[in-house]
C-alpha cells in the first residue's frame, strides 16, 4: 500500500512538471493593436466626402483603440472607462464615418472570454460641426452610474447636448437610454458642484447635475436680443431630465443695421468685431482680468495679473447671436478650450469659457462673464485731433524708402507699400495714451511689415540744399495700463527732402 502510494504521488508530480513545460513552450497569441491617427475633419461634408485627409506624421496626434475601425471610419477621440459595471475598462469612440454627416459614438465592451472589445452600439450625435463634438462619461444623476454626456454644433449653428444612461448590464446585452435630448440656436452648460463626503464614501447619492439652456426670446421681434433661460433638472418619477424652470433674460438692443453688419453670416465679420483687448467687467486693481484676439495671427491671449495664456484659433462657428471658437494652448499639449460669444452690445460681449478636459466645468468659471472692449476713444485712450504727426509725414509726392529698397507713401491716413515683387495698403490711426502719440496701422490688402501700435520718432537732419527726415516705429504692446516697448527692432523709414 505505501509503495502504491509514492508512485501516485510520483506521477502527479511527473505530470506536472510535463505540463509546466509544455505552456512556457507555447507562444502566445498576439493581439492585432489597430493604431489610428486623431484629426479634425473639414466641416464642410461635401468636401469631406470627395477629399482624402491627409495629416503629417510629425503634427499627427497618434492614438490606439482597440474597437476595430472599419475602413471608412477616420477615429476622432477615445474613453477609457467601465460603462457597463463589470471593474473591467471599455473603451468609447468618437469616429467620422464617409457618407454620414455626423459624428458617431461607439462603445465597445471588452469581452474577458475572446480577450477583444465587442461593438454594442451606435450612436449618430447629430453634431455635424466636428471641431465643436467633446463628449465624457460622468455620474450625471448622482446616483454613482456613468452617463454618456456629449454636446456640439450642428450646420445651423444650433447646440446640441444629449445623455445617455446604461439601461442593461447583461452580459455583452447593452443598451442605452436617451435621458437629455436638448438643442438651442444659444448655449447649454452643465452646472456641476461639489458633493459631499458621505457621497464620495458610497454611503448616499449625491444632488443631480442641472442643465441650464438659453435659447433665443422667439415671442419678440427678431432684432431682440432677449433670451429664455431654460432648467433642466433629473426626476427620478420620469427617468429622464424635464424643465424645472424658465426665466426671461432680458438683452440689450442693438442698432439694426449695426447688428446686421456684425452678423452678417460670416464668421470674417466676427472675427473682425472680436479683433482687440476686452476686459472683464465689473473688476478693478488686482482682479483685472482682460483677452485680447489677435484675429489676423489667429491666436487668443487670456492675461491676469503677471500671467498670460496663450492659444491657437483653431476654428469658429457662428450662432445665431455670437460665435463659437475652438482652441488650443501653445504650451500644454491636447489642452483644448471652447469660447462661446454672444453679442451684448457695439462694445460688449458675453463670454463662457470650456475646457475639454474630459469634464465639465461648473457653469461659472473665472473667465465667464460680460466684457468691454478697450476703445482707443476712451478716457485714457483718447483720439488725437489735430494729427500733427501725420501731418508732418504725409506727402503725395515725397515717398519713404526702407533698407530694403521698398517705397511707403503716407497720405490721408493711409499707407501704401511697393516693390518690384509685392504691394499692400492700409490706414493709418494716430492715438494718445498716456500722453504718448503711438500710430496704428492697418493692412487691407496683401502682407506688409506693419501691424500692430508703433511708438513713432521723427529725426530731422538739415543741410544746404535738403532735409534728410528718418522715421523710427518702434513695435508696443497695448494693454489696460497703458503700452509696453516689445523690444523688437524699430522699422526705419528715410526720405530727402530738397529745399
Amino acid at each position: 500500500m505505501r509503495k502504491f502510494v509514492i508512485s501516485v504521488f510520483a506521477a502527479v508530480i511527473v505530470f506536472l512538471l510535463v505540463f509546466s513545460l509544455i505552456m512556457r513552450t507555447k507562444k502566445p497569441v498576439e493581439k492585432e493593436i489597430v493604431k489610428s491617427v486623431t484629426v479634425r475633419p473639414v466641416t464642410n461634408i461635401e468636401q469631406q466626402e470627395e477629399e482624402t485627409v491627409a495629416v503629417s506624421e510629425k503634427n499627427a496626434d497618434i492614438t490606439t483603440t482597440l474597437i476595430t475601425l472599419q475602413p471608412n471610419e477616420i477615429l476622432l477621440n477615445i474613453i477609457a472607462t467601465d460603462i457597463n459595471g463589470d471593474t473591467l475598462d471599455d473603451q468609447i469612440i468618437s469616429v467620422k464615418r464617409s457618407g454620414v454627416a455626423s459624428v458617431i459614438l461607439i462603445t465597445g465592451i471588452y469581452n474577458s472570454d475572446k480577450a477583444e472589445y465587442q461593438r454594442v452600439s451606435e450612436i449618430e450625435t447629430g453634431v455635424t460641426q466636428a471641431n465643436t463634438f467633446s463628449f465624457s462619461v460622468t455620474d450625471l444623476i448622482g446616483d454613482h452610474s456613468n452617463v454618456l454626456v456629449f454636446t456640439g454644433m450642428n450646420n445651423n449653428g444650433e447646440s446640441i447636448l444629449k445623455a445617455y444612461k446604461p439601461s442593461s448590464f447583461l452580459r455583452f446585452k447593452f443598451n442605452y437610454d436617451l435621458i437629455a435630448d436638448l438643442k438651442t440656436d444659444g448655449n447649454i452648460f452643465i452646472q456641476q458642484s461639489d458633493r459631499s463626503d458621505a457621497y464620495s464614501m458610497f454611503k448616499t447619492q449625491g444632488e443631480s447635475y442641472p442643465i441650464w439652456v438659453y435659447s433665443s426670446d422667439t415671442s419678440r421681434s427678431t432684432e431682440s436680443l432677449d433670451q429664455i433661460q431654460t432648467m433642466w433638472n433629473w426626476s427620478f418619477a420620469d427617468k429622464k431630465y424635464v424643465v424645472v424652470s424658465e426665466t426671461r433674460v432680458s438683452g440689450k438692443k442693438i442698432a439694426a443695421n449695426e447688428l446686421n453688419r456684425i452678423l452678417d453670416g460670416t464668421a470674417e465679420t466676427f472675427e473682425n468685431f472680436l479683433s482687440g483687448l476686452w476686459y472683464k467687467t465689473p473688476s478693478s486693481g488686482n482682479n483685472l482680468r482682460y483677452i485680447f484676439f489677435n484675429t489676423e495671427d489667429k491666436e487668443i491671449i487670456l492675461s491676469f495679473d503677471t500671467t498670460q495664456e496663450l492659444y491657437g484659433w483653431t476654428a469658429s462657428s457662428l450662432t445665431k447671436n455670437g460665435i463659437h471658437i475652438t482652441s488650443m494652448s501653445k504650451s500644454i499639449n491636447n489642452l483644448i478650450r471652447q469660447f462661446n460669444i454672444t453679442l451684448n452690445g457695439l462694445d460688449e460681449i458675453k463670454l463662457r469659457v470650456n475646457d475639454d478636459v474630459k469634464m465639465y466645468i461648473k457653469e461659472e468659471t473665472l473667465w465667464d462673464g460680460t466684457y468691454r472692449k478697450i476703445s482707443l476713444k476712451a478716457s485714457s485712450y483718447k483720439q488725437q485731433t489735430d494729427s500733427r504727426l501725420l501731418n508732418k509725414i504725409e506727402s503725395e509726392s515725397q515717398i519713404w524708402t526702407t533698407p530694403d529698397n521698398m517705397s511707403v507713401t503716407i497720405k490721408k491716413s493711409q499707407f501704401f507699400i511697393t516693390n518690384d515683387e509685392r504691394n499692400s495698403s492700409g490706414i493709418i490711426t494716430e492715438t494718445m495714451i498716456n500722453n504718448e502719440t503711438l500710430l496704428e496701422f492697418r493692412t487691407l490688402k496683401g502682407e506688409s511689415m506693419l501691424k500692430g501700435h508703433y511708438k513713432p520718432e521723427l529725426e530731422m537732419t538739415d543741410t544746404d540744399d535738403s532735409t534728410k527726415e528718418t522715421l523710427l516705429l518702434y513695435p508696443v504692446n497695448i494693454s489696460i495700463k497703458g503700452f509696453s516697448l516689445t523690444g523688437e527692432a524699430p522699422v526705419r523709414f528715410e526720405r530727402t527732402i530738397q529745399k
